[in-house]
């Protein structure tokens, strides 16, 4: 009980505004701060959610120390290393502490004691100093890591310091196989001249980039350690406050705080009770704020922007050191408020710029912060607050319109919305419930107070929708500069330099007032322009810019004249509402319109020229409400789906959401607003947003890209419990291994599952693939060859990784796919087929030989004796036998003699030499010859010389040939012709031979009694041609015989 009354007592007191002693002093005065906080526990893939350490290692794991495990995330998944039988798994689940070497090896203490080294390419752990043994600490409470040693660490054990060094072995293990070192612990004694801190419990001991070692001793005196790895000695260096920081007559008081800024070098540090500034370059020290009151024994983070995060008593804290203000982080989700911000953990800051809180019990939590530096404000105690508008008065203060309640004013010191100093009721102003009195005005002849113009901070306020109302709280002065009587739209109006009010009446006429003198022009829209919008703007000309009906109508103060941009589909002013204008102060050529669902364009104000941005472009809704520009000159632009920033140079978008701390996704007309410094205010549905743009735009952004996993036929290769894929040497894969799929991750974890990829497998793809979400690419049935998979990673901002992966790969060819197969295979078949050339030859020559042979014999044996008949015949007919006798030897010499011409041809297409066409050419023309000339008729004989290059198997050359006898015959003894023409004619494709004569012809439909006519349709059908006869009584006969064109 006394332990906790002591707790809340001091945290009462951090409450309590104190002033500072000078004026550069600051007091903690604490505020509230509420923040989109994000929460990972067990449901998220956490082991557990006792967290005692959090560390980013420089591929860009976080590594998470639990109470059951260690833990490695990588934005998407976690993996959990928990003791198990093997030797090589981590000693035990219980993780105190982590440490990074130089080499960016991961070395881990336990609760237990013991010391453990992971071997990333392995995926296995080293057992330095067993468990079970002294733990590595001065106090059960206390740091063990002093740093870097050599190639490995420096820590305390039994209040005595020592130095773990490596063999260089530790890589040396085979890929996917534990590793085994040779470790060399080493005591390190003391310099003379080394200071003593005063051991105890002690809050965390920092060790910067830079490698300098930062601590607290028990008594809050800063210390810092020097290790002279060469003699293996140390040196602790006190930084004594300067004198003149010293509280007189003050204890020193032991409260622990401690933290460092990386980005600047700094060290911030606590001693009686308030916080100093060191800057360990020019030894400088200075008070940064007074009776702090921290107490923590854990990391402090220091973000890019010099605000310090910690945890203190269970609330969780972000200090602002250029402001020298804090406040408590509240979460802006109810929901969660309490297991997020009840924390008594360590803070860490990624190597992205992100918050990382431990918590004892309820895991981590992330703070982006963008979400801090978007600052959601809207009225205290408020439910429900969207804004309507936003402006500035005279002096730049800005002012929040709601749709419902009472205006309120923007603090800029405490970045809240406070009650306005005027309540507007349907009565009229009021002020602290008096009803404020209206100054007459009548406009062209009043004119407001002088003092008003000249000292007063007036502002100009719709009230009714048709009132334009000049309002000047501090002076109780409020007046109606005009009165619509009806009115559709709200009037629009603006005021410009000068004390000059600018407002369109009755949505047909522009008016202008001029306060100091009363003086009131109006000027009506041109004809063309038709009515006006609600949309006014002024440009740096001092011209005034109306939405229309029909476009733009533009009244240029100069000359008293109006320009009119109206709708024009091509390449210029599309038809569309019109939300807002924006004149850049670097770019007086051009006009940034936004409209209503199409986007903004940028329009160049001499030609009328538009070029318009859409959601195809990046833009995140194509609803612009609101343009404004930062010091940057990139343009901020409010829409229904959150605000975007836009680079002219590059014409590139980054997109803000809910998610980075915004008030909602949807935004609302006229509500914005810069301040005189430079700061924005865009409103919205749930509040309004406060923030400024390089705040925004300076976040870190070294970010990396790398492979987690690699998966081959669905099986992770390489090392064991999910080490990451090592990329030192190309990976030699089987033929049969050709199914891949591998997975990355980028180091920025501010929003992982909006990181955006693009990749590409060389060797198969030809571009780059679409950039996408997705965080995995799969290739299935890879041929065999040499592949280098290219992966290129790109933050939601749209800012690329600093690195790419490449990620060589080989896949085996198959022995039946390899070169000297394919070569024996060639070979095997080349003399397969010579063999079977070789023999189908000898076969073909064997054929022709024994063709030859039978033609010589029939010519000798058969030949011979026929000849022999008709010789005998011819004897005995000499001999004048009687007509009896005669007529049976002039038949047997009549049958003699065609056996033996029939043997001619049979010996003729026989004999193999004979298998041209021009040798069946020759015999044609010679059977032609001696068959026509005795009978005196013309044979005309005409061929293709083409022919005689060609070659004719013995089938066809002899059913040609008989077809050709044939018709021959039938002409000379059936036609009485007196010619018979022959035509022989080559091509491609066929030999056509035609047969003509000019004898009586035949009745084609009459039954023939001979066997001549189907005997030639039988032997062109053997030889696959086509036989046509064409013949009719006195008109001849024509013979075509169609065969295929035989090769050369």
């Amino acid at each position: 009980m006394v332990n906790a009354f002591v707790k809340w007592l001091l945290a009462a007191l951090l409450l309590l505004p104190l002033l500072p002693s000078r004026a550069q002093q600051g007091s903690m005065a604490v505020a509230n701060k509420k923040i989109k906080l994000q929460s990972i526990s067990i449901d998220d893939g956490l082991s557990q959610g006792y967290v005692s350490r959090v560390l980013q290692d420089k591929t860009g794991y976080l590594w998470i120390a639990t109470a059951d495990g260690l833990n490695r995330y990588d934005g998407y998944e976690f993996v959990v290393y928990r003791n198990s039988p093997d030797n090589h798994s981590i000693a035990s689940n219980y993780v105190k502490k982590m440490c990074l070497d130089r080499a960016g090896r991961l070395w881990i203490t336990f609760a237990q004691g013991g010391l453990d080294l992971f071997d990333r390419d392995s995926g296995t752990f080293i057992h330095v100093i067993p468990i079970g043994s002294r733990p590595i600490t001065t106090d059960p409470d206390g740091f063990s890591f002093l740093g870097q040693y050599r190639n490995g660490v420096a820590f305390i054990r039994n209040r005595q310091l020592f130095g773990v060094s490596l063999e260089p072995v530790i890589n040396g293990a085979k890929k996917g196989k534990p590793a085994s070192a040779s470790t060399r612990i080493q005591p390190l004694s003391a310099a003379k001249n080394s200071a003593k801190p005063t051991w105890g419990i002690m809050p965390d001991i920092y060790t910067s980039a830079n490698g300098q070692t930062w601590l607290l001793d028990v008594n809050s005196s800063l210390y810092q350690l020097r290790i002279d790895t060469t003699a293996n000695r140390y040196q602790f260096v006190e930084h004594s406050l300067p004198v003149a920081l010293v509280p007189a007559n003050t204890p020193k008081v032991c409260r622990h705080f401690f933290a460092v800024d990386e980005f600047r070098g700094l060290i911030y540090f606590q001693q009686y009770n308030n916080l100093y500034k060191l800057d360990p370059k020019t030894g400088d020290t200075d008070l940064l704020m007074q009776h702090t009151g921290f107490w923590t024994f854990l990391f402090s983070a220091v973000d890019q922007n010099g605000n310090i995060w910690f945890a203190n008593y269970g609330k969780l804290y972000f200090l602002d050191t250029a402001a020298r203000k804090g406040w408590f982080v509240e979460s802006a989700d109810r929901d969660i408020e309490k297991k997020n911000v009840s924390t008594d953990g360590a803070c860490y800051l990624d190597n992205t710029g992100n918050i990382w809180v431990s918590t004892l019990g309820y895991g981590l939590t992330k703070i982006n912060l963008r979400n801090a530096s978007f600052h959601h404000v809207k009225r205290e105690r408020a439910i429900n607050f969207s804004s309507k508008k936003i402006y500035t008065s005279v002096r730049g203060d800005l002012r929040v319109t709601p749709w419902e309640g009472e205006d309120c004013l923007f603090d800029t010191i405490q970045k809240k919305l406070v009650p306005g100093e005027m309540q507007f009721t349907d009565k009229g102003p009021m002020k602290n419930g008096r009803l404020i009195p209206l100054y007459p005005f009548t406009p062209g002849s009043t004119k407001i107070p002088a003092d008003i113009l000249q000292h007063g901070n007036y502002h100009l306020r719709p009230m009714h929708n048709s009132y334009i109302c000049l309002i000047e709280p501090d002076r109780n002065f409020a007046t109606v500069l005009y009165k619509e009587a009806q009115t559709v739209y709200e009037c629009p109006y603006l005021l410009a330099p000068g004390h000059k009010v600018w407002f369109v009446a009755e949505n047909k006429s522009l008016h202008s007032l001029d306060l100091a003198s009363g003086r009131y022009v109006h000027m009506p829209l041109p004809t063309q322009a038709g009515l006006a919008r609600e949309t006014i703007a002024r440009d740096r000309n001092g011209d005034i810019w109306l939405a229309v009906e029909n476009g733009i109508a533009v009244y240029q103060a100069a000359t008293g004249k109006w320009r009119t941009y109206l709708h024009h589909q091509q390449g210029g002013l599309q038809p569309g509402s019109i939300l807002c204008f924006f004149f850049a102060t670097d770019d007086p050529e051009h006009a940034w319109i936004g409209f209503e669902g199409k986007g903004f364009c940028k329009m160049n104000i001499k030609t009328g020229a538009c070029r318009y941005c859409t959601t195809e472009n990046g833009l995140p809704n194509n609803v612009v409400y609101g343009i404004m520009q930062d010091k940057s000159g990139s343009l901020w632009m409010s829409t229904n789906s959150g605000l975007s920033s836009y680079n002219i140079r590059s014409n590139q978008f980054r997109n803000y959401t809910f998610e980075d701390g915004l008030q909602s996704n949807e935004f609302n007309r006229y509500c914005f607003a810069q301040s005189p410094a430079g700061a924005m205010l865009f409103g919205g549905v749930n509040g309004v947003n406060y923030f400024k743009a390089a705040e925004i735009t300076s976040r870190k952004t070294d970010t990396r890209v790398w492979l987690t996993d690699m998966f081959v036929n669905n099986k992770t290769i390489g090392p064991s419990a999910g080490a990451p894929v090592a990329r030192d040497q190309e990976l030699d894969l089987a033929y049969n291994q050709n199914m891949i799929a591998f997975r990355f991750a980028l180091s920025d974890l501010t929003n992982p599952k909006q990181n955006q990829f693009t990749c590409k497998l060389e060797g198969i793809d030809e571009e780059w693939s679409r950039m996408s979400t997705e965080h995995n690419a799969v290739y299935t049935y890879l041929p065999p060859g040499d592949y280098t998979f290219r992966v290129k990673g790109f933050n939601r901002d749209g800012v690329g990784a600093g690195n790419e992966i490449r990620f060589p790969f080989s896949i085996a060819t198959p022995w039946w796919q390899t070169w000297w197969f394919r070569t024996w295979l060639v070979l095997v078949v080349g003399a397969t087929m010579y063999a079977l050339y070789r023999y189908r030859l000898n076969q073909v020559l064997r054929l022709q030989a024994m063709r030859n042979r039978i033609s010589a014999d029939m010519h000798d044996e058969i030949g011979s004796t026929l000849s022999s008949i008709s010789f005998y015949s011819q004897a005995l007919l000499m001999q004048n036998p009687d007509d009896a006798q005669r007529s049976v030897l002039e038949k047997i010499k009549s049958n003699a003699q065609d056996v033996q011409d029939g043997l001619s041809d049979i010996v003729w297409s026989v004999k193999a030499d004979m298998d041209s066409f021009e040798s069946l050419l020759i015999r044609m023309q010679r059977v032609g010859n001696e068959l026509f000339e005795p009978k005196n008729i013309r044979f005309h004989f005409d061929a293709d010389p083409k022919l005689k290059h060609l070659n004719i198997d013995m089938m066809t050359r002899k059913n040609c040939y008989l077809i050709f006898k044939e018709a021959l015959h039938n002409a000379a003894k059936y036609a009485q012709c007196r010619n018979v023409w022959i035509d022989i004619q080559t091509s491609r494709q066929q030999v056509v031979m035609t047969i003509r004569d000019d004898g009586r012809g035949f009745d084609t439909t009459t039954q023939s009694n001979g066997n001549g006519l189907g005997n030639m349709q039988q032997r062109a059908a053997s030889i696959k041609g086509d036989l046509r006869i064409l013949s009719s009584p006195g008109n001849g006969t024509e013979l075509t015989l169609s065969i295929k064109t035989p090769a050369q």
